[in-house]
This record gives structure tokens, sequence and C-alpha cells, in this order.
């Protein structure tokens, strides 16, 4: 993962000597699976791509926006002695901006839920130092504002800041480098930023070829739907699905101050939502189980394995589109982070 070579796509220019890094990974994101291999689960595609992103440094994509995000505040402040920075996040927004900011001695404070995973937990805990510091509360989001407003700190939280946008571009950039097969874009959404980042870098690229956008399908949960309740709303889709708790923990922004633009830019490209339940990502699951020892067998790379269910999520989304009936055959699947 290398957001600077597409230096010069971003919208903000960021020097040389402001550019922070992360160590090297396995930069092999792509699983492609073709009909034959799909028949094993019965799913009738000409193609399917899994974009896996739990092979950066944190494990989640979320590395590419705060990689980005973090830089450019370097920029702007000259120095890291002057930056402080407070986020508030389920779980993987907090270990990509505590990694950066223990490899770099940048000050963070992070607000994440008293009921976090314990899993997550346990990794932030991992980063405690005398720059970062860690605060459980059952207001996370509301206490994070409020100690960056009487503190004068700087706030990551990506809902609210357009800066965090450029470093998901990345993603839509290194996707065309692939020169994959795809007419659909399956992503799981909480606060829709990635979503845009991923959108705004394939218009900008796909406006000068003459080309036109894939769809865009946002996944999202029966406990925290307020992007795609707007969607299907919109389209007049069968909303189908009685609150409930769900297995998914990644998708908790319930406020969605980008949900017009993000219900916009679905619409525009012929997408829709999806909004899959536990009983859906069971099915997903025992699926991608199914493919996995398909692809043992055939001693390819498999990434399938030990999935957690955020990044399961993706996946469910287009089996539940697949049975509705939707129109695609050649989807693109973002596994977005554990």
């Amino acid at each position: 993962m290398n957001i600077w070579k597409y230096q010069n796509n971003y919208k903000y220019q960021i020097e040389k000597e402001f550019q922070l890094e992360l160590d090297e990974t396995n930069t092999n994101f792509v699983t492609n699976l073709n009909a034959e291999t799909l028949k094993e689960i019965d799913f009738e595609l000409d193609n399917l791509v899994f974009w896996n992103e739990t092979i950066n440094p944190t494990n989640s994509f979320k590395d590419r926006s705060l990689l980005y995000q973090i830089s450019y505040y370097f920029q702007q402040f000259g120095s890291k002695d002057n930056l402080h920075f407070a986020i508030s996040s389920s779980g993987n927004a907090a270990i990509a901006a505590a990694n950066i900011c223990k490899k770099y001695n940048i000050k963070l404070d992070i607000f994440v839920s008293d009921k976090l995973n314990i899993g997550k937990l346990e990794k932030l805990n991992n980063f405690k130092s005398e720059f970062i510091q860690i605060h459980q509360s059952s207001k996370a989001k509301s206490d994070c504002v409020k100690f960056c407003n009487e503190n004068q700190v700087l706030n990551l939280r990506a809902s609210e800041d357009d800066i965090a946008i450029e470093g998901y571009k990345s993603l839509a950039y290194d996707i065309f480098e692939q020169n994959l097969d795809f007419d659909s874009i399956f992503i799981t959404c909480s606060s829709g930023t990635a979503t845009l980042g991923i959108y705004e870098g394939m218009k900008e690229k796909l406006d000068l070829e003459g080309h036109l956008l894939p769809q865009f399908h946002i996944i999202q949960t029966p406990v925290c739907r307020p992007i795609a309740s707007n969607i299907i709303d919109l389209t007049n889709k069968e909303l189908g699905i009685d609150e409930e708790g769900s297995l998914v923990t990644c998708v908790v922004d319930k406020v969605a101050k980008r949900k017009d633009i993000v219900t916009k830019l679905v619409l525009e490209t012929s997408g829709t939502a999806w909004i899959v339940d536990n009983e859906d990502l069971e099915k997903s699951k025992a699926s991608l189980d199914r493919l996995s020892q398909h692809l043992i067998l055939e001693d390819k790379a498999n990434i399938l394995n030990d999935l957690t269910w955020n990044a399961l999520s993706s996946f469910a989304g287009t089996m539940r589109a697949k049975e509705k009936g939707w129109d695609f055959k050649n989807p693109l699947i973002i596994i977005s982070g554990i």
C-alpha cells in the first residue's frame, strides 16, 4: 500500500517531507474467481473479484485515509511537535491512527465505546504510550468532540472532515492498476466517506477515458441503516428486515452526515443499498467455506479463510443482491477490514 505514488491525483498536494509512510505489506489484494469456480456455490456470474484490504498494515482500508489525513495536517502545522489529534471510532480507524501516531511520536487521544470488541481494545492498548491515550465511555463520539473543543485538538472524525476522503481515492487508483473486469462494486458503509472517496477516484479516471462508472452497492445492517434506508425508500425497493442485533460491528454512524451525497452517487450509478441481517451473514460464511475448500484443492492463494463478520458483510450484500435478481455479472467485492 503506497498512497503517495498517486500524489498528483489528490486535491491537495503533500510535499515529500510531510508524506508519512507505513511499512510496505503484502500487495496481493486480488482474488479473482471465474464462472466455473463460482458454480461451487451456485453463483451464476461471469466473474467475481474479492479486493482484500485486510492485508494493509492495520488490517483495514482506514490506513489509506488516516495516512493522508495526518500527513495533510503535518504539512499545515509544519512540525509533528505541534500536532495533537483525537478520534472516536468503532475500532479500525482508531487502530490505524494509533499505528501512525506511535511510529512518528504524534499525540493522539482515542475515544471508544465501553462496549468495544475485546480484540480491538487489546490491539489499541498495545499502542498506549506517553503520546497515545485511550478513553472508554458510553458517549465516545460526543466526549471526543468535547475534548477537542476544550483543548484545541484536531478531530480526525472522517465523517466531518473532507480531507479524509482523499486517501480512499488511492484504493480506486490501485484497482485500476490491476486492469480488472467489473461492472459493480459492493462495499460495507458506515459514514460513507470511503464510498465517496472510491467513487471520486473512479469518476476521475473513467471520465477521462469516456467510460461509465460501475454500479455502487452499499451494505448496512438492521441496527444501523440511515443511508441504506434513504436509498431503498428513494428507489421503492423492499426494506424487508426488522431491526435487530447485528454480528457486524463496523457500521455505527447513525447520523450519517454524508447520507445525501452517498445516496446521489449510488443512484447515479444505477446501484442500490442492501441491509444484511445475521442470517445473510451466516449464509455468506457457509458459501465462502465451500469456496475455500475448492480453492485449496486447486492450490490457489486463498484469502477467504477466517474472515470476520465485518469482512464478510460486503459478500453477504452481494449474495442478497443476487438472490433478489439484481442485474450484474462481474462484481468487485471490497473486504474493507477486520
